[in-house]
């Protein structure tokens, strides 16, 4: 914090009441939201697989 730096020892408690005090507040940071994009130009490959994983040898899905 700046405060420490300028070797000031203040708890979180107190600057919380002298914020309040002043009417400032602390900004949260917002969680990220996936916005999809389902409506694009982009081809969209065959679902070839069609969910059927079981295959009788090696490599050949």
């Amino acid at each position: 914090m700046a405060l420490e730096k300028l070797e000031h020892s203040i708890s979180k408690p107190r600057v919380a009441r002298l914020m309040k005090a002043n009417g400032l507040f602390a900004r949260r940071k917002r969680n990220f939201k996936i916005k999809t994009d389902s409506n694009h130009r982009c081809p969209v490959a065959p679902n070839i697989l069609n969910q059927n994983f079981k295959v009788s040898r090696v490599n050949q899905v």
